[in-house]
């Protein structure tokens, strides 16, 4: 597989950047058989359904987290929110947190058909080097990653508070799962479960747990539980990191890949089925 002949076939200028830059990485992989073995066991519908479900929740969960952030905002900077405002958010917390919930239950489908093909060791031996590129934020992996959780809606500060708590881990998260896929089943629940509390508390007590004027939100917080589930919550997250950089560099290696190769028919699906990375 020529280098110089992968670009042209990379129609996103983002993926091919990302390939120009980290090609003997993904060439290693190609060529690794444990990734062959996962890759051919792959159940790409499976994995594209839920994967697309999750995407569609979560941008709606977004938009909806997106006006309590401004609410957050409206607290910490004149130490209160109007309750017409805080009454009409609380009136969408059963819908959010429902689809929040059902969201984070796509990617627990997502993360079964992954260990049923067995990509733990690919993910551990193969990806996470690749996710150390994610501390740059000038590395083509980071803009392909940072794009989709921009198209679903995450704002930029949640972008950045992502990274700030992630960055401490050199994004290798594999350790704290004891190194298989399923063992972020147990981090995501904790995660989501944070979250939800939040949500909970914020539909009984409004933003009350928010003192008002009082620096960046993990300081603002006055209710010791909210705090540590601010903490917690963003936990939920990480598989989500791992799954979005692992199907970009799917998306990557079937681009590159030769036509009449091994990885053709499984390839053709997953481009067809994986319509949130065409940007």
């Amino acid at each position: 597989m020529a280098k110089q002949n992968i670009a042209p076939q990379l129609a996103n200028p983002t993926l091919a950047a990302f390939y120009d830059v980290s090609a003997p990485q993904i060439d290693a992989l190609i060529k690794d058989r444990t990734f062959q073995a996962a890759f051919k066991a792959f159940n790409v519908d499976a994995a594209a359904k839920a994967f697309n479900n999750f995407t569609e929740k979560i941008s709606s969960y977004n938009n909806i987290h997106r006006r309590e952030r401004r609410l957050w905002s409206l607290k910490l900077g004149r130490g209160d929110v109007p309750s017409d405002l805080e009454g009409e958010f609380v009136k969408t917390i059963p819908e959010m947190r429902k689809t929040f919930k059902e969201a984070f239950a796509e990617i627990d489908k997502v993360v079964d058909t992954l260990s049923q093909a067995k990509f733990d060791k690919v993910v551990e031996k193969h990806l996470t080097p690749l996710m150390a590129n994610l501390s740059n934020d000038k590395h083509p992996f980071t803009q392909v990653v940072t794009e989709y959780f921009r198209k679903v809606g995450c704002a930029p500060e949640m972008m950045t508070e992502f990274r700030r708590n992630f960055e401490v881990t050199q994004y290798n998260f594999m350790p704290v799962t004891g190194g298989t896929l399923s063992g972020l089943r147990k981090l995501t629940n904790e995660g989501v479960q944070a979250q939800v509390s939040i949500m909970d508390y914020t539909e009984k007590e409004g933003f009350s747990y928010l003192r008002g004027k009082c620096g960046p939100p993990a300081w603002a917080v006055a209710v010791a539980k909210i705090l540590a589930s601010v903490g917690i919550s963003i936990s939920a997250w990480v598989v989500v990191l791992i799954i979005v950089a692992l199907f970009a560099t799917l998306l990557i290696i079937c681009n590159a890949s030769s036509p009449g190769t091994w990885l053709r028919t499984q390839c053709e699906k997953v481009n067809a089925k994986f319509p949130i990375f065409n940007f």
